[in-house]
Formats: C-alpha cells, structure tokens, sequence
C-alpha cells in the first residue's frame, strides 16, 4: 500500500506548502440550497494511468458521486459547492521486471470522507477545496486531481488564466458542438505555467517539458460534465530527446519528479439526491473548525517527504570508502554519477534537515577524511569528489574546510581550479567566505593564474543576493584601478559573471572601445534584457562595420535559454525591445553571415517570435523588404562619419555619399543577378499559376538587346554625327578663304560654265 502512495503522491504532482489550516468558514458564505435538477446524485467512472519517472506505472480506477451541496459566495465570487464521494477505488502497480496480474491490485482505502470544492457559476473554475482536517494528504490530493477534471470555461474565451492540482497557468481553448452538447478543447505548454505544483522549479523553461495532450471535455446544456480526458505530462530538467515515458530510467541524475497522467471522467448515471438530513450535517462539518479548505493545487508534507527520502538513499548507498572505490573505476559512467548525486542529496537534506535517528552524519565523516589526506599526493582525486560534495551543502562549516584547503593547496593550479570551481557552484555564501577570498586575493601577484581564477569565482558568488553589493562594489573599484589591458579584461569577465544589473553602469563606458568591446559584450550576457543595455546594443549594432560584433550580441540574448551558472538570476521575459530586434535584422540582412543568421533565428524561435523569424527569412530573399534610396540621408551621414572619427578617420559627406552610390549600384545589380538564378528553379510554376513572373529576367534580357542591335544603331548614329560635324567644319573654313575657294572652284567645267 505504501508503494501505491507515493506513485499516487508523484502523479498528482507535490508542492512545497499546504494552506490546508485556514478556516473554511472565512471563505465560503452559504447563501441557499441547490435546484431540485441540480442537487441530483450523478456517478462518474474515473480513471488514471500514471508513468513516473525512475518509478512504477500505476492504473488507478474509481467510482466517484458527486451532488450540488448548496449556492454560496467563496471569496466575493458566486460559487456552487460541490461533494463527491470516491468509492470502489482500485490500483494496479507495474515496473519493467512486472507486468499486472491479479497479485499486484490492491483496494486504496482511506478515501471515504468527505470532500467538496467550490465552482465558480460564472466562470466554471474551481475556486477551492474542503476537506477534514485529519483527511491524509495524499488522499486530498487524489480528490483534488478528480474535482480538477470538473473545471470547464463557461465564459468560452480564447485564453483563461486557471488552476488545477498540477499547476498554475494559462489554458488555450477552442470549441465546437455536437447537438446539444459542447466540446471544450484545451491546451497548456510550459510557457503558459507560472506555478508548478510540488518541489518543482520553472528557472529553466528549455528544460522542462510541460503539456496537455488530447485534453477536452463534453459539457450539456445543464452545464453539467458528460465526460473530461486529459494527457499532461511533466518532466523537470529534461533534455530535448529525453521524454518522460515508461521506459526512461534516471539515467541523468534527475530527480525522479516528472510525470505522465493520462485520466479520463465519464458521466455513468444520475439518481434521486442525497437525504436533506446528510446535505445538512455536511454543511455543519465544513462550517466547523474540523474542516480545512484550501487550493486545488497539489500540496506536500516536506519534512515526512524528507525523511522518507533520507530513508530511501542511507539504504541505498554504499560507504564512503566503497564510494570511492566505485568512482574510481570509471568516473565517466552512469553508475557513478548517480552515485555522486545521492551522496549530493543526501547531505543537502540532512544539513536541512540533520541526521536521521540512529544514523551519523555523513559531514563530519567526509571532514575528517579530507583532514586525513589533506596534502596525500596519491589521494588527490577523492579530495576532489569530497570537495564536490561539500559544495553541495553550502553551509559555514563546509566553506570554512574548501577555503583551508584553498590555503593549503595554493601553489597546485589544477587542484585550485578544482576547488575554486566548487566555491563558484555553492548553492548559498556566508559574507566571511567573501572577506576571506578577497583577502587571498590580495595576497597573490594580479598576472597570476591563480589570482584570475579566484576573481573569476569571487565574481560567480555575486550572484547570491546577500553578497551581491560588496562584490560589485569590490570589482568595481579594482576596475578603476587596472594598470593592463589584461587585469581590466579578467575584472570585466568577472563584473559579468555577478549577473547584477548595478554592473550596467559601470560597463557601459567599455561598450564603444574597441579593446574591450567583445568582453563587455559578453559580460553584460547576464543582464542583456535591461532597457540601458539594449539601448547600447542596438546603437553598437546599428554603427557595427563587423558581423562579429552583431553576432556577439545576438549571443548575448540567446544566453538565457542555455545551460548557465547564472540563469536562474536572469529575468523571465526575454523579449528583447523591438528597436534591438529591427536593428539586429538589418544587419543580419546585410552581412549574410551564416552563423550570425542561425544565432539570430534560434534566438526568435526561443523567445516564439515568429513575426521576427518571417521578417529576417524575407529579408534574406530579398522579398517586401523596401529599398534604400540612392543617396544616404542626413542622420546616416552622420552616424556613418561619427563611426569613421572613433577609427581616427576624417570623411567628407561628399565622399561618404559617391561611395554609397557605388556600393548601391553594386548592391541592386548582385540582388538582381540572385532573383534571376532563383527564377530558374520555379520556372515550372509559370505552367500551373498564372502570377507567376520574373521581371529580373527581363530586366537582362533588355540589357542583352541593348547591347545588340540598340547599341548598334546607337554607335552609327553617333558616328553620322560627328562625320557631319567635320564636314561642317572643314566647308565652313573653305568658305571664309578666298584663295581656297577659288583653288578648288577652277577646270574644265567651270571655265565651260562661265562661257556658257
């Protein structure tokens, strides 16, 4: 029974809090009874296959009764309170070495009391539930994943912001009718989500999977639920080829809290209503104290989660010794990095939590071993695993010992990138931690490899909000202070790894120097959604004469939607401006780099900016993309000169404009030669559509004549011309020199002529 449980737990997806203690009285105001058509007893057949992560399958099958208990008001919203009844319930537990049989189902009991919900009568949401307060959690939950397949839209809206037991989020709908009946279609994905139910967390949305699959309902004209199906699926920290199935295992160290449920609730009878005297004595139950009322979302008891998860690795996990030995043989493998993983877990939940009873704790175990091979050369590699796993704890007492043994171990560069490595990961710092990393710091030679290292660390832990000031401020006044170009590139780089917004500021001057351009760039990765930073992107994109430095910012957006050390510390909303974006596709359009046009298309596609993605895809056809003019205007003149003077360049506007026009006519007679190949590979289309047309083509063709018969005729006519024009000439100096024209007018026919 304890197995059904905890899949049964893992299905209707935990979450960290329960607010199951607030009075019920303080919500719900009951105003008068049910309708007589309303207050009908109706059976539903429910059922639910369930495929856990690193866990069993489950197939779970009830009866559940449902009837209208009263009308009332539940937080200032007209709502219908609903009970229902979960009986016959039966589950079916399977894994990959058992298929069902009969020696496998087990009766779920404990679900025999009551539970209702308030449904609002305008917008057909669950409001809230009511459940005893004794009920067991898991068995609310259960309750909660039916009264979650009652939820309809009467509003009929396109979108609708809603909550069921496994999340909160944004439900897309589309409808259509069958008779009297109505079809409601809904779909959710992991954009949508705002709130997840359980221990889940929604920092890195490429990495979870989240979706309804074939989710709809049939609600009649009486608005009641004739039936309700629905696939969802939840997969934390999934890699894109890695879906949640029944044949995954946790092959890559992630938890086991990703989920497939697949219900279905469909309409078997209704019935004469429940006795008055049983109406009433429920309506006196959920108004006293022994009622508890709360979300629809799905709640967990952490500290029992907790102990039986501590229960489960110390049972699991060999000692230390034999850890190692495991380790050791093939750290690459599968088995080892589990095995580092519970280790890992195991001693966050016990310095959560402490030590299990009748058990020691693994801390001062793994201290006093790194005490006992602290300078051991031959033991260098299980320092570094114990290291890892003390940055895992996070607490004082671990980052005292990784700080004494950075001490110790100060002239071995690769144990110090071990170590430093690990400090950077801690998942919280204690100001004293800081002080002291900054003291050794200070200590070391600034062109030393050490020294780089520590600051680069010192600057990941700005990160934690507690530190966050004395880092940057610390940063900031070595920034001023740099003496090479090498010190104040290493401090930009850390500055970034902060992925604080009060580094903007002090970057900002860096942006336009050509020196540090790439390293502010890259630092300001974290922060690249602030309005001052993008407003110094686009006016660096705008001004670029380099696809490098386009490309370096395009990087800079697309950061956020990869793996990173400081993501979770990055805004959600990661659209960019649209100032930033028309600038980024100009320049894209203009150098035609192919890895500057990928980076910009999966940046688009990240952030589902498909107006974007078309925008850039039609620019690069040369299609609906207007034409600049010949002739530059005066604002680009300017921009175009303002660039050239920082390069320690003087132009002319005279010039700027004479090498804009050749480049233009260079430009159109390049994308015309383009068209024209392309018209090549549709030119089958001209027999089936009649639009079809190339005018690019003719456009050559004209310039072949022209330089055929046209020119031909041209060139004679020009010729002609000039041959007059020399006629012309030579007859009129013949004319002003009487000698000349009495030599040439004189023989035989002229003498004839005077005689005559």
């Amino acid at each position: 029974m304890r197995l059904i449980v905890f899949v049964v737990l893992a299905l209707v997806l935990f979450s960290s809090t329960s607010d199951a203690g607030a009075a019920a009285k303080k919500d719900y105001r009951k105003i008068g009874d049910c309708s007589k058509k309303a207050s009908m007893t109706c059976t539903y057949k429910y059922s639910v296959d369930g495929e856990v992560k690193g866990g069993e399958d489950t197939h779970i099958t009830a009866n559940v009764d449902i009837f209208c208990e009263s009308v009332g008001v539940f937080k200032n919203e007209s709502a219908v309170r609903y009970c229902i009844n979960v009986r016959d319930a039966v589950g079916r537990i399977s894994n990959k070495e058992n298929n069902y049989n009969s020696d496998t189902e087990a009766p779920i009991k404990h679900l025999d009391k009551f539970f209702c919900f308030a449904q609002s009568t305008s917008s057909g949401k669950v409001l809230g539930v009511f459940h005893p307060k004794s009920e067991k959690e898991w068995a609310v939950n259960i309750k909660r994943s039916i009264a979650s397949a009652f939820q309809a839209n009467y509003k009929e809206t396109a979108v609708a912001n809603e909550t069921d037991s496994q999340s909160k989020h944004k439900s897309h709908y589309k409808y259509f009718s069958e008779g009297s009946k109505q079809i409601q279609e809904r779909r959710i994905d992991s954009r949508d989500v705002s709130v997840y139910a359980g221990k889940a967390s929604i920092e890195d949305r490429k990495g979870t999977l989240y979706f309804h699959e074939h989710d709809k309902l049939e609600i009649d004209s009486d608005r009641r639920i004739q039936f309700s199906e629905g696939k969802s699926v939840l997969e934390l920290g999934a890699e894109e080829e890695d879906k949640a199935t029944a044949s995954d295992t946790n092959d890559k160290a992630v938890p086991p809290l990703g989920a497939i449920s697949d219900y279905k609730l469909k309409l078997s009878r209704c019935y004469k209503p429940p006795r008055k005297d049983l109406v009433e004595e429920l309506t006196a139950v959920m108004a006293s104290h022994e009622c508890a009322i709360g979300d629809i979302l799905a709640t967990i008891n952490e500290v029992e989660a907790d102990a039986e998860a501590m229960e489960e690795l110390s049972d699991e996990l060999p000692s230390f010794d034999e850890t190692v030995k495991q380790i050791q043989k093939d750290t690459e493998s599968e088995e080892a990095i589990q095995l580092v993983d519970k280790w890992r877990k195991l001693l966050k939940l016990e310095s959560k939590n402490g030590a299990l009873s009748g058990t020691k704790a693994k801390l001062p175990q793994l201290l006093q071993r790194l005490n006992e091979i602290e300078t051991d050369e031959e033991s260098s590699d299980e320092r570094v695993l114990i290291y890892h796993l003390l940055s895992s704890v996070g607490n004082l007492e671990s980052q005292k010992a990784l700080l004494d043994m950075l001490k110790v171990h100060s002239s071995s560069s690769l144990e110090v990138t071990s170590l430093l490595v690990e400090i950077a990961l801690m998942p919280s710092v204690h100001s004293s931690t800081v002080d002291s990393l900054i003291s050794q710091y200070e200590s070391l030679e600034s062109d030393d490899y050490v020294a780089n290292q520590l600051i680069l660390s010192l600057g990941t832990l700005g990160r934690h909000a507690n530190v966050e000031d004395k880092i940057v401020k610390y940063l900031s006044v070595k920034l001023t202070s740099a003496m090479t170009p090498e010190d104040t590139s290493v401090l930009i780089h850390a500055l970034g790894n902060t992925a604080s917004k009060k580094i903007i500021p002090i970057l900002e001057p860096f942006i336009s120097d050509d020196t540090y351009q790439s390293y502010t760039i890259d630092a300001l990765r974290g922060v690249s959604m602030d309005g001052a930073v993008q407003k110094e992107f686009t006016t660096l994109v705008t001004e670029s004469l380099h696809p490098q430095v386009v490309l370096e910012v395009v990087e800079s957006l697309t950061f956020p939607f990869k793996n990173s050390l400081y993501s979770f510390k990055i805004k959600k909303d990661y659209d960019a401006s649209q100032d930033l974006k028309s600038a980024l596709i100009r320049a894209a359009i203009k150098y035609k780099e192919d890895e500057l046009m990928n980076s910009l298309k999966e940046y688009f596609t990240a952030i589902n900016d498909r107006t974007s993605n078309e925008i850039l895809q039609e620019g690069l056809e040369s299609k609906n993309i207007p034409n600049h003019p010949n002739k530059l205007f005066v604002d680009e003149v300017l921009t175009v000169q303002r660039s050239l003077k920082n390069k320690g360049l003087i132009v002319p506007e005279e010039e700027i404009q004479l090498a804009w026009s050749h480049a233009y006519r260079l430009h159109f007679l390049q994308q015309t030669q383009q068209k024209a190949h392309n018209c090549q590979k549709g030119f089958l289309l001209r027999q089936h559509s009649p639009q079809f047309a190339c005018p690019e083509v003719t456009f050559f063709w004209r310039v072949q004549q022209l330089y055929g018969t046209r020119l031909t005729y041209e060139i004679l006519y020009i010729i002609v011309r000039q041959l007059e024009q020399q006629l012309k000439i030579i007859l009129d100096n013949i004319g002003n020199d009487e000698k000349r024209k009495r030599d040439l007018i004189r023989g035989n026919a002229v003498d004839k002529a005077e005689q005559l």
